[in-house]
């Protein structure tokens, strides 16, 4: 995974300090040292990958923590409070690349894909899970179309929808077919 991410990091290098258009259809980047206060926001649904770095989010009275090994999902507009961190070891800027899911994506996934799992009616919004070889590899083929731009229209749609299949796999899946699910509500206790 290692040589996956390092490539990853490569391919996300013209990130700015705030979100940063690739240039691909609702896929954004992020590079730098962000102090705390400045991360306070609603957050809009996405799926979220640091490839350097760190970060612990912060939704109601629950924070978690992730770095190049997780990923995160967010399912609902949520307020919360982020911080990121520079690399313990190297110093490199935190780095992030994240996909704004679209309900309507997920839901003709869906419909292609065998049932799995039970789907939570019920869930906090937020969680984080370990990335996976398969999910990084999506990631690489969606992120190479940076230095393709003219492949974006004919292949970003296909990578998109391998992102979303291999997240629904995933420990995370249920948070995003609740987000295809409008039924979904999220848990008191946040």
């Amino acid at each position: 995974m290692q040589k996956q991410l390092t490539e990853l990091r490569l391919l996300a290098s013209g990130a700015g300090n705030k979100a940063t258009e690739t240039g691909i259809p609702r896929v954004a980047m992020v590079q730098g040292e962000i102090p705390e206060h400045r991360l306070s926001a609603v957050y809009e649904p996405m799926i979220n990958l640091i490839l350097t770095g760190s970060k612990s989010m912060t939704v109601g009275n629950k924070t978690w923590q992730y770095d190049p090994a997780t990923y995160f999902v967010m399912s609902v507009d949520l307020p919360a409070v982020g911080k990121v961190c520079a690399d313990e070891k190297t110093g490199a800027p935190y780095l992030a690349v994240s996909l704004t899911p679209k309900p309507e994506i997920i839901a003709e996934l869906l419909d292609d894909m065998p049932a799995v799992g039970k789907m939570h009616l019920y869930h906090a919004g937020f969680s984080v899970a370990p990335v996976t070889s398969e999910l990084l590899d999506a990631w690489l083929r969606m992120l190479r179309l940076i230095n393709k731009p003219e492949e974006i229209s004919a292949l970003a749609p296909a990578y998109e929808r391998e992102i979303l299949f291999r997240v629904l796999q995933g420990p995370l899946g249920w948070m995003l077919r609740n987000i295809a699910t409008p039924e979904s509500h999220l848990f008191p206790d946040l």
